[in-house]
């Protein structure tokens, strides 16, 4: 059994890093490419693990296989979080976790946050 056979196109952007000039912060470049990925409703034990006010947002766990892990706000390199499109909808890796010890199906299992909305749909609104 594949890992790709449970996952969709989704599109990635990621930001390089932001760059300081005379003082100024320089915000880095974004580049767009598309992945494959398994998308789920999260948990109610993955918002737990989210901080309190990220806990209220549409969330939805992110499966990619070992060689598309994703960039969260807790990494320490110094670049900003990835973002995905996914039905229209843009979301923020907010943490990556590592199972690619995992012998049966090794991957990385991301959670993301809704940052952006339809049109016409309110803010806030987790439904």
């Amino acid at each position: 059994m594949s890992f790709i056979q449970f996952t969709k196109s989704i599109k990635l952007f990621r930001q390089s890093a932001t760059t300081m000039e005379k003082g100024r912060s320089i915000k880095g470049n974004e580049t767009e490419t598309t992945i494959n990925a398994s998308v789920q409703a999260a948990t109610q034990e993955d918002l737990l693990k989210l901080p309190e006010g990220e806990r209220n947002r549409r969330t939805l766990r992110i499966y990619t296989d070992v060689d598309n892990p994703l960039l969260s706000q807790n990494d320490t390199i110094k670049v900003p979080p990835d973002e995905l499109e996914i039905d229209s909808l843009r979301y923020q890796v907010q943490l990556v976790e590592d199972w690619t010890y995992w012998k049966a199906i090794p991957h990385y299992k991301s959670i993301a946050t809704l940052i952006e909305h339809k049109p016409g749909e309110r803010k806030g609104h987790s439904g």
